[in-house]
């Protein structure tokens, strides 16, 4: 499995929200916690359903950032395999 690498414009996004305080307002069962933000921002790299599902939540509806603009450039992480 892949992941997306945190580029700029990710990092910037994911930084802000979590400054914004717009993560403990949002009482959605699929929110996501400040602290998997910082997970993420750590780890460098994000899933994609979790990237796509604070789209939804956040950005969509905003002229701050597009999909388009928040993955350019686009890069993949690749996951290490679990091993049993």
């Amino acid at each position: 499995m892949f992941e997306i690498r945190l580029n700029d414009n990710i990092k910037t996004a994911l930084n802000k929200l979590c400054q914004e305080e717009k993560l403990s307002n949002n009482e959605d069962k699929d929110r996501i916690t400040e602290e998997e933000i910082s997970m993420y921002i750590g780890e460098g790299s994000i899933p994609m359903e979790s990237l796509v599902s604070l789209y939804n939540l956040y950005w969509k509806d905003s002229s701050e950032a597009s999909l388009k603009e928040l993955m350019t450039p686009l890069d993949f992480k690749f996951k290490d395999k679990r091993k049993p």
